[in-house]
């Protein structure tokens, strides 16, 4: 499993998604015969070790375009796909307000992906990226993926708006972690903090 360099330094519903998902798999291992490793793009992967590549957040082809080429191997993805245009068009930064006026947001993620390369925030896995941009970059990886695993049909429906990519999918809906509800320490100190930042 594969997904962005900021992954663990900054963690989100990504990194929950990847996690537990592993985790869950690897309880399995004796039953199903694999075994999941979760990769960051910025590690260096022995890919011969690995029969399926599973990438994780579509939202950042940067990351994961090198790797289709690089690998070779079959992959599927959790899409994890989020339109931002809303945000950018409602952001507290002026500049990025006036931005979302003049760019799609494919345009602007294609900005923002070049911006952390500049400030050696992130990688990008491939010159390719550079060259086919944003829409692009996510089109290629949409359509030879082998399938995709999307949280719902409104998430496959969405990203198919936007690419116009028909592809196999198999909806995977987020799971909840039962021992987190389970937990009355953990939850009652959580729902404080939460009741308190009202």
């Amino acid at each position: 499993m594969i997904s962005r360099a900021t992954l663990f330094l900054q963690p989100g519903g990504d990194t929950v998604q990847i996690t537990k998902t592993a985790q869950h798999i690897n309880k399995e291992t004796h039953t199903h015969g694999f075994h999941v490793d979760i990769k960051t793009v910025d590690q260096d992967i022995d890919y011969s070790k690995y029969d399926l590549l599973h990438f994780f957040n579509i939202c950042r082809p940067s990351d994961l375009i090198g790797i289709i080429y690089k690998s070779k191997l079959p992959y599927v993805i959790s899409t994890v796909f989020v339109d931002y245009s809303e945000a950018e068009k409602n952001h507290f930064k002026i500049y990025r307000r006036a931005l979302s006026k003049i760019f799609s947001i494919d345009q602007l993620e294609y900005l923002k992906a070049i911006g952390r390369f500049l400030k050696k925030q992130e990688r990008i896995t491939n010159f390719r990226y550079f060259l086919l941009g944003q829409k692009k970059s996510t089109k290629i990886l949409l359509k030879n993926a082998k399938i995709l695993l999307p949280n719902s049909k409104s998430e496959y429906k969405r990203l198919f708006e936007r690419y116009g990519i028909k592809q196999d999918y198999i909806v995977v809906p987020n799971g909840i972690d039962i021992e987190t509800f389970t937990n009355k320490t953990y939850f009652n100190n959580n729902f404080k903090k939460f009741k308190n930042s009202i």
